[in-house]
């Protein structure tokens, strides 16, 4: 995959996040490994976002959401620096949809404005 594709996507999930839709969690394990899976756009793909003990952050695409032991990963080495900021904010965006928090937050805070 190419680099540049990678980054344009985790761009958009973080601009288009209200489609990020499905989010659940596993973990953290025995391998103190945080893991969430969503999909995007809306319930049309299968995509998963760790976070390691050392704050390593993976994006994983699922090609076939009800089969969750083929993926392709992608990580650090794959993206530059400044789309791995953008990659964490993406891993706190979703943790964020796990419960409907990002909806609690701007119901609190888009009433002050």
């Amino acid at each position: 995959m190419h680099k540049e594709r990678l980054q344009q996507l985790i761009l958009k999930m973080l601009n288009e996040h209200q489609s990020i839709k499905s989010v659940t969690a596993t973990g953290p394990d025995f391998t103190n490994v945080e893991e969430y899976y969503f999909t995007f756009p809306d319930d049309k793909y299968l995509w998963s976002l760790t976070k390691s003990s050392d704050g390593e952050i993976h994006i994983f695409f699922y090609p076939n959401k009800s089969e969750r032991s083929i993926f392709l990963r992608f990580g650090p080495a794959d993206i530059d620096s400044f789309y791995r900021d953008r990659l964490k904010q993406l891993f706190e965006t979703v943790r964020g949809k796990l419960y409907g928090f990002d909806g609690v937050l701007s119901d609190i805070l888009d009433e002050e404005l």
